[in-house]
């Protein structure tokens, strides 16, 4: 500080005036010279000059206050911090380190809250957590001795452990339904599996499960019909969904081996929800040789059921004309009804025509394009969403002809007033891209029989006009 006395700068020094330091501790109120971090107070003196004089607690002019060093906290050891820890199912994870600092006076434990912080991220779920160490600040800044931060990552290692039940319930399993028709193939329900896990910001949120990374899918006594709660001679025998934990979840519920098991119903299938085609007869002499005809059963995919007569189901007969040899033109109705003891149930009625060979032309000779180029040969029909099918004349078109040069012979599709060649019975498997869809075709008129075409239903690329937006692929 300066001095003055009657406008001169009094001289520092001996001869008029000395500084000295004292501690402010009044227990303790001696001379220092400030080798210790606190504060202290400036006192000044009379000098040897005689020019001024002082009580003989010399005259504060001043307090200072004497840091310590400051260590800034990457200097700081930590001990025992983990590089990975175990995954605590939605509760914390922190780190039980010890920091310390050593200096020429020795090693000093840092406390938390007093001398540093310690700020975590992303430490509840599995994966990368952070954890922040900073020195101890306030409102203007660090307050201690230690300053500057240091930043540490570990890794947050386990599974999920999920509850269908009881206490800690954090999980859902669900079939698509309970029950479903025998279908002559494995009956695979769809499984939704949803969790609720407490994300990285400690909320809860509920997951929903993905098959085949997140769990596996296995079936059992699932093709034959049987209750959801069937046993025969004591053995289990019902259809069952067996779900297992996969990659980082796990269920609690259940032996990890067996799996958390599902039941369900394979129930009789109705006739009538199948689609059933009955092929055309050539006239025959031979008694009920008008039998003879082909019977198909097959799903909504056109796929063969193989139903087979008299195991599956019955078969009566009845011709227009009521004759045991009904000639060409006239029409039989067959009654099909379930057997007893099949996977079936129900009744059903379809018909067939008595034809001439000469005079009914077998539609299987003919030439069927589906969706013709401007070559007039079969391409591929776009994926629209919904279901295609292909018609003469339409969108996506659909030729069939007959012979060929000066004989060939466009057909007609049946008309209003039944007149035409042939008619289209129905489409199967037209919505998704693949090679199977299928249009049935019966003859009429003067062709005779049925003909299933396959056609090809091809993905629709980004480089293509949708719904009169076009898209393009980047």
């Amino acid at each position: 500080p300066n001095l003055m006395y009657n406008g001169n700068k009094v001289k520092y020094g001996a001869k008029d005036i000395t500084f000295k330091w004292f501690t402010t501790d009044e227990a303790t109120d001696k001379e220092s010279n400030c080798t210790e971090p606190g504060t202290y107070a400036v006192k000044v003196f009379a000098g040897e000059s005689g020019n001024y004089s002082s009580a003989g607690s010399g005259h504060e002019v001043a307090k200072i206050i004497v840091s310590e060093e400051n260590v800034p906290m990457s200097k700081v050891k930590i001990t025992g911090f983990k590089g990975s820890l175990p995954y605590a199912q939605g509760k914390a994870v922190s780190q039980n380190a010890v920091l310390t600092y050593k200096d020429k006076n020795g090693e000093v434990t840092l406390n938390e809250n007093v001398d540093y912080t310690a700020e975590y991220r992303d430490n509840y779920d599995l994966g990368i957590a952070t954890v922040t160490y900073e020195g101890k600040k306030d409102g203007n800044g660090y307050k201690g001795r230690y300053v500057g931060k240091v930043i540490k990552t570990y890794k947050i290692t386990g599974k999920y452990t999920l509850r269908e039940s009881g206490e800690g319930k954090n999980c859902m399993i669900s079939l698509n339904a309970l029950s479903y028709p025998y279908a002559n193939a494995e009956i695979k329900p769809e499984i939704k599996v949803t969790a609720t896990i407490t994300g990285n910001d400690g909320i809860k949120e509920t997951r929903t499960l993905v098959q085949g990374r997140d769990y596996t899918v296995s079936y059992k006594n699932n093709k034959a019909v049987a209750a959801a709660d069937a046993k025969k001679n004591g053995k289990d025998i019902a259809p069952q969904v067996i779900i297992k934990g996969k990659g980082s979840y796990v269920f609690a519920d259940t032996d990890m081996k067996k799996g958390i098991v599902k039941r369900f119903a394979i129930t009789k299938s109705s006739l009538g929800s199948l689609v059933l085609t009955i092929s055309d007869v050539a006239y025959s002499k031979k008694e009920n040789g008008y039998q003879k005809t082909k019977i198909l059963f097959t799903d909504k995919d056109y796929r063969d059921l193989k139903l087979k007569l008299n195991r599956d189901y019955t078969a009566e007969f009845t011709t227009s004309d009521k004759s045991s040899t009904p000639a060409a033109g006239q029409v039989v109705t067959v009654t099909l009804k379930a057997t007893e003891n099949s996977s079936y149930t129900g009744t059903v009625t379809g018909s067939y025509r008595i034809t001439d060979k000469k005079m009914h032309t077998d539609i299987s000779k003919a030439k069927v394009v589906v969706n013709p180029n401007s070559n007039g040969k079969t391409q591929p029909c776009m994926y629209t969403g919904s279901g295609i099918e292909p018609i003469k004349g339409g969108n996506p078109g659909l030729n069939i002809t007959i012979g060929s040069g000066k004989n060939l012979k466009p057909l007609e599709a049946k008309k209003g007033d039944g007149s035409g060649d042939y008619e289209i019975i129905g489409y199967y498997n037209n919505i998704l891209p693949g090679n199977n869809a299928v249009i049935l075709i019966r003859g009429i008129g003067n062709y005779r029989g049925i003909r299933a075409v396959k056609f090809k239903i091809s993905a629709r690329g980004l480089n293509t006009r949708w719904g009169g937006v076009y898209v393009q692929n980047q």
